[in-house]
């Protein structure tokens, strides 16, 4: 049996790996794949997404896996909690059960595996799932018990202020169906499945609470993002300035970069855009209506933040 500790100390170290494979790659989502992943005889898969949110709030979230599988794939069935399995790293682990639908002619799968946390310092935190067999949970009637090997996720705080969160997944199908044909005709579904479930995690916790939000990190993430967004490309031919559309990671849609010189110091800009947005949007904005401050979350007599 695998000690938990040592599934949380090893998937950094398959995830920071150098012989993993593309096969996909997006500004919002990139899948990868690797022979013999967690020394498993099967093609395992690393999932890399990136998100607007503290550490904690999706550290949180992962290491509920029943509850975030229920949220994020749409072929989960239930998830259940067997018994305690603490360890030196994560005193609170559990053994856990979750079982998904399979698209026909297969049958329903089941994962048992053990769940551990632990966050290695500011920047990181691990889930852990512990490959178990325990033949005192038997297989439920119309299901395969999946062999597992160490999976996991790593979700780490950029210095750009994002959150990225690496899923690596590793697991025969089991069944009548071999690992050659695991590995050959079923890839691309695999493939395709990882790219649902993962953004599908974005699209659930994207945009954050006002309480959520780390201030420092989204002036970050902010300068970060326009220093990367200059060269996209250019949309319509405006009076003054320019306009580029593109895409950024954390964002399920596109975004637009407007820039525009103007006559003015850099406190009046700031003042305007800032503190006095809703006093000026009716005169640059055909379109605006109305617009009220619902909440205050910081006022000082050089600042507001609503």
């Amino acid at each position: 049996m695998i000690n938990p500790d040592d599934a949380v100390k090893r998937i950094p170290q398959e995830l920071d790996s150098s012989n993993w494979v593309m096969e996909y790659d997006q500004t919002d989502i990139q899948v990868y794949s690797k022979s013999e992943a967690s020394d498993s005889p099967v093609i395992g898969f690393r999932t890399v997404t990136t998100h607007f949110l503290p550490l904690i709030t999706v550290f949180e979230f992962l290491k509920d896996v029943c509850g975030a599988m229920n949220k994020i794939n749409h072929m989960f069935v239930k998830g259940e909690e067997f018994r305690d399995w603490s360890s030196e790293l994560d005193p609170n682990g559990k053994v856990v059960r979750t079982s998904f639908r399979m698209p026909f002619p297969m049958t329903n799968r089941e994962f048992l595996h053990g769940l551990h946390s632990h966050q290695l310092d500011e920047t990181t935190g691990i889930v852990a799932y512990t490959p178990l067999e325990d033949n005192s949970i038997p297989v439920q009637k119309g299901y395969v018990r999946c062999p597992m090997y160490i999976s996991g996720q790593r979700i780490t705080k950029l210095e750009s202020g994002a959150l990225q969160v690496e899923f690596l997944m590793v697991y025969e199908l089991g069944g009548k169906i071999s690992t050659s044909v695991q590995d050959k005709w079923l890839k691309k579904s695999h493939v395709g499945a990882y790219i649902k479930e993962w953004r599908k995690l974005r699209e659930y916790m994207f945009p954050p609470t006002f309480e959520e939000i780390d201030y420092p990190a989204l002036t970050s993430l902010m300068k970060h993002s326009l220093e990367q967004n200059m060269h996209w490309q250019f949309r319509g031919k405006p009076k003054a300035g320019q306009v580029q559309i593109g895409r950024v990671p954390f964002c399920a849609r596109n975004a637009v970069r407007t820039e525009i010189t103007v006559q003015a110091s850099l406190e009046t800009v700031v003042d305007v855009i800032a503190d006095q947005s809703l006093a000026f949007l009716p005169q640059w904005n055909k379109e605006f209506l109305s617009g009220d401050v619902l909440k205050v979350i910081e006022q000082t007599t050089t600042k507001k933040s609503w």
